[in-house]
């Protein structure tokens, strides 16, 4: 597929890399050079220095034979624009990134008005995934799945734990309806049997229902109350969806923005919040502002560093649950294995891979793929795959699991049937019209209709 992506800022770069893993012919456009150059030398795009809103700039990116457009510079104006022009053109499918709250309210309205494919919001797609974490703190990150009905949570096995020895069978006999779908160990990625047993360092992925999730905390004594108190450190514009989610969440939530003009507006749009002026990276006032007494810390600055840095000054006060904002992902490893912080989020890839999976899903529904919905896993490594099974004559309905003859580092991870998540065994069956989760490892075979998942 051909694909334009006009900016090429951090998020543009790193939908430029996935796309170019998965041999999109991409060309990007972006009026600095350099960061055309980077994406060129490092992603085998093609690139052009120039503005989007430069129809000669768009003719010559070849605008007219491209399948998809998507315009993602910081200026939601420029990338209305950019998709006018590119729809004027004759693309058909557009994509526009679109930040600004007074926009994003009445998104549906633009989308149609402009005949807009999708829209992407990165700040509150970060915020929401926050959000998801706060209200299962005792997890590092939470994904839902099938209609949110599922939720896929990662969970790391440290020194002492009573997972420790223990079988995949084991595990769900003691634990209840839970299923670990997908396990990371080192830096090896695993789609683990019954038979696999589980290892100090091991960071599980576990599917359920929220209920019985929650059960398995309590039994592993890991289980965190939502927390009642958040501190947001930087006010920009994440931290502006995140403290709408919290508040409806019943979360009481203080920001700490040291730009008197920001903390100024953030109080007048956030009227349930305490915002308070001050640097967050001063200790003295994260201590006068009460860090010992909150339940939890999102580090939301712009600079990687004082993220971590509060983040770790959180930890050492005591902060059950601390999120740290970063742009670049190799911090993140480091975090979690030096640092013992638990939580690392990285907007642009949030992003990233949420247009990323829309692309799939595209191109897949063109070959009559069935796939309804992608989710990344274990830092990319493992995939998360809805679908919809709609052929009642298909020669996999009604057939137990165990029979099915999945191919290696396949899992049925849950069936969503009439609105009741069944995290399955062997002896469960797809049936017409259900939902199916499947988890797989990336860059096996690709999987773009149900059969593809047999042998």
């Amino acid at each position: 597929m051909r694909i334009i992506i006009v900016g090429a800022g951090k998020v543009g770069a790193a939908v430029a890399e996935l796309l170019t893993n998965m041999d999109h012919d991409v060309i990007v456009v972006d009026k600095d050079g350099e960061r055309v150059q980077y994406c060129i030398s490092n992603f085998d795009t093609r690139g052009i220095a120039g503005s989007g809103a430069n129809f000669k700039v768009l003719k010559e990116a070849g605008v007219s034979k491209a399948h998809l457009f998507l315009a993602l510079t910081g200026s939601d104006e420029l990338n209305l624009l950019c998709c006018l022009l590119a729809k004027k053109a004759g693309v058909k499918e557009t994509i526009a990134r679109i930040g600004n709250p007074e926009y994003y309210e009445q998104i549906q309205v633009m989308k149609n008005d402009l005949g807009l494919s999708m829209t992407i919001n990165p700040d509150d797609i970060a915020a929401d995934e926050i959000a998801r974490q706060l209200r299962l703190p005792s997890a590092e990150k939470v994904d839902f799945c099938a209609g949110g009905r599922a939720e896929i949570v990662a969970v790391s096995v440290s020194e002492g734990c009573p997972l420790i020895g223990m079988s995949m069978k084991d595990l769900r006999g003691k634990f209840g309806d839970v299923l670990v779908c997908g396990l990371q160990r080192n830096d090896e990625v695993i789609i683990p049997s019954g038979l696999t047993v589980i290892g100090e360092g091991d960071e599980l992925l576990i599917a359920a229902k929220h209920s019985n999730i929650t059960n398995f905390f309590k039994k592993l004594k890991l289980y965190t109350t939502k927390p009642k108190r958040v501190m947001l450190i930087g006010g920009g514009r994440i931290a502006y969806y995140l403290a709408e989610d919290l508040s409806d969440m019943g979360m009481k939530v203080c920001i700490v923005e040291m730009s008197r003009e920001r903390a100024k507006e953030l109080s007048r749009v956030l009227p349930d919040a305490d915002v308070v002026l001050g640097d967050g990276t001063d200790q003295t006032v994260l201590i006068e502002e009460g860090i010992e007494g909150t339940d939890a810390v999102v580090a939301l600055t712009d600079v990687d560093e004082e993220n971590i840095l509060i983040s770790m000054f959180a930890k050492n006060c005591g902060v059950d649950k601390v999120i740290t904002k970063l742009n670049k992902r190799s911090f993140g490893k480091m975090l979690l294995e030096s640092l013992k912080i638990e939580s690392v989020i990285a907007p642009h890839w949030v992003a990233a891979n949420r247009i990323v999976g829309y692309i799939r899903g595209k191109a897949n529904t063109a070959q009559d793929s069935k796939i309804d919905a992608i989710y990344k896993l274990a830092d990319d490594k493992i995939e998360a795959l809805e679908f919809r099974i709609l052929d009642e004559k298909a020669d996999y309905v009604g057939i137990p699991l165990k029979k099915l003859g999945l191919k290696e580092n396949v899992l049925i991870s849950g069936i969503l049937r009439e609105r009741e998540l069944i995290i399955p065994r062997g002896d469960d069956t797809i049936q017409a019209f259900d939902t199916v989760l499947v988890v797989t490892i990336v860059n096996e075979d690709l999987i773009e209709d149900f059969h593809d998942l047999m042998r």
